[in-house]
């Protein structure tokens, strides 16, 4: 079954109703104020599932769940809108309402399923919850609302929780039967560690193998561990990694635990029993440039690290991901990656990206590394705000009207810097630069010119902040060309940059290349306009479509190259010609 969309009502800052439609995107940036709901947003959607109850011993998620903005006694309430699969559904409801003879006619016999469903977890507390399921006509005859909602929750996607501290990597962890059970444990992740390795290891076998077996098995799962944060690690491009590698140890620990006497003979010497615990202990070894090795537990390790590994073995080894049953996974991160430095937080924003090809990621955050238009669309981001005292809302960024921006202008700072790319100057590795007019512009020469090029396209928000990058690249030395539209705003906005920085310059302000017969040319005219017929086509997008929208949606799509090869000459041309044009020294 899929969830198409989440419902929270009533939830600890959240007031009112909002909604997340699942169906449209797999990638949800929020941003906002701090305070401004965030995290409750996050929280509300891990409260939804209740295997994830003992995810966390404080079980924070349904802590203090009242809105203490509003006295009014109405429980916290988090809906899914679930698409009907009939024949899981009908498997759930034969198990958790199972026939009493053969010959018994199950209540949902006569009724056709509707397409969608409504399963919703009411919380009062920790100890006081109960979920309540809507399936149409249905839903009257259903016996048990609360059993069959904690049924069907075993057949949705799996939702994890990403917080960098909520749930820090023990120094020990204990090879325990009683946590084998449990899939949100630090346990079950090592168990599919060893799994992963080799199906045939498990981590409770353990104990009751030789030393050199369990020496032998210890080594693949540590190799495959390290090759696996080896691997991640070029990814992130952090630092030290090739002096670091984890080594995993077992050791056990025995007591002696006394034994009640039975009461028939309470008088007798009371009995002891000894008791072995088996542990095993994660340590990361470095070594220094003469061969010393140190040992240092994962916590003792910089933050970056820290939660670098924890992520790392939660996405990677969590016994909840997609695979073998074909249930896709909802990741929820708060703040991910805050103690990685801006580039590793760059490849964090591509990695999201990636995971979200097969799951639903949705992640709070503060930085414009993990807003790059490059990779999260901009209709995708999410604001949430606080339009009045004590109400949080959210909402689609480009949905919010020019007047709500300017009563909240500091909450969209982050959105303003992706969309600006603003250069970390101590992280700015382009030598040539191609700064342009806005968005769409980049959207089109990142397609059409510099497609994985060393020359870094980057679009501003006006002609002021045009003139701050130009002062930039002057300042760093970074070789740059400048591109307007060729019609009056263009031509007045190039005319601005000259008189503030000088005609030396002007061999770096370009217009587009006008055609003939023509005396203005702006971006959508390089395109043909059977071209943007094609274009509208193949993405299945309506006739009276926007420019805008049209190009947006190519450069996301997954079929984007297959579509430029349809591209016509001319069309091809302009951009040839263009590329002629846009030189640097």
């Amino acid at each position: 079954m899929i969830i198409s969309k989440f419902i929270i009502h009533r939830y600890k800052a959240i007031i009112n109703t909002i909604e997340f439609n699942l169906q449209k995107q797999s990638l949800i940036p929020i941003i906002g104020l701090n305070e401004c709901g965030k995290t409750s947003i996050l929280s509300a959607i891990y409260a939804f599932d209740a295997t994830n109850d003992s995810s966390d011993s404080t079980m924070r998620q349904l802590s203090d769940v009242s809105n203490l903005y509003n006295t009014k006694t109405e429980p916290a309430k988090i809906s899914a809108e679930i698409i009907i699969d009939v024949k899981d559904l009908e498997k759930a409801l034969i198990e958790t309402f199972p026939l009493k003879e053969e010959t018994e006619t199950p209540f949902w016999k006569n009724f056709n399923f509707p397409k969608t469903m409504i399963i919703s977890r009411i919380i009062h507390s920790k100890q006081l919850n109960n979920y309540e399921v809507e399936i149409g006509d249905l839903t009257s005859l259903i016996p048990d609302q609360d059993l069959l909602g904690r049924s069907l929750i075993l057949t949705l996607p799996y939702i994890l929780y990403f917080d960098d501290f909520r749930d820090s990597f023990p120094d020990r962890i204990e090879i325990d039967k009683k946590d084998a059970e449990n899939s949100n444990t630090w346990l079950s992740i090592i168990e599919k560690l060893f799994k992963k390795t080799d199906a045939n290891y498990s981590v409770h076998d353990l104990s009751k193998l030789e030393q050199r077996n369990r020496n032998n098995i210890l080594s693949d799962v540590e190799r495959y561990l390290n090759n696996t944060l080896t691997k991640e690690w070029a990814d992130f491009k952090l630092d030290e990694k090739e002096n670091l590698y984890v080594k995993i140890t077992i050791d056990t620990e025995e007591n002696e635990v006394k034994v009640d006497n039975p009461p028939e003979t309470p008088n007798l010497p009371a009995k002891t029993i000894k008791t072995v615990k088996t542990f095993l202990s994660f340590e990361v070894k470095e070594i220094d440039k003469n061969g010393r090795e140190r040992s240092f537990f994962v916590k003792d390790r910089s933050k970056g690290f820290y939660w670098f590994f924890n992520f790392v073995m939660k996405v990677e080894f969590n016994s909840k991901n997609a695979g073998e049953e074909g249930q896709d996974t909802i990741y929820l991160l708060d703040e991910p990656g805050s103690y990685l430095h801006s580039f590793a937080q760059q490849r964090l924003c591509k990695k999201l990206k990636k995971i979200s090809d097969d799951n639903v990621v949705i992640y709070s955050t503060h930085s414009h590394h993990l807003l790059s238009p490059e990779v999260i669309p901009i209709n995708s981001v999410f604001l949430a705000y606080k339009p009045q005292f004590g109400e949080v809302s959210i909402r689609r960024v480009i949905d919010v009207s020019l007047k709500e921006k300017e009563q909240t202008p500091l909450a969209y700072q982050t959105y303003y810097d992706a969309l600006n790319v603003k250069p970390d100057i101590f992280n700015f590795t382009y030598k040539k630069a191609l700064l342009v007019e806005g968005i769409y512009d980049f959207y089109c020469y990142k397609m059409f010119i510099f497609d994985n090029s060393e020359i870094c396209v980057i679009p501003s928000r006006g002609a002021d902040s045009l003139i701050s990058f130009i002062s930039l690249m002057l300042g760093f030395g970074i070789d740059f060309v400048t591109l307007w539209d060729n019609d009056e705003a263009g031509k007045k906005k190039k005319d601005k940059a000259i008189d503030f920085f000088g005609k030396e310059f002007n061999d770096r302000f370009l217009l587009l290349p006008l055609k003939s017969n023509k005396n203005k040319c702006r971006l959508e005219e390089l395109f043909h306009h059977s071209d943007l017929k094609i274009i509208k086509e193949e993405l299945s997008l309506p006739n009276n479509s926007s420019f805008e929208k049209i190009i947006v949606n190519l450069f996301y799509s997954s079929k984007k190259e297959e579509i430029k090869a349809k591209i016509g000459k001319e069309t091809m041309d302009n951009f040839r010609e263009l590329t002629k044009l846009i030189t640097f020294n």
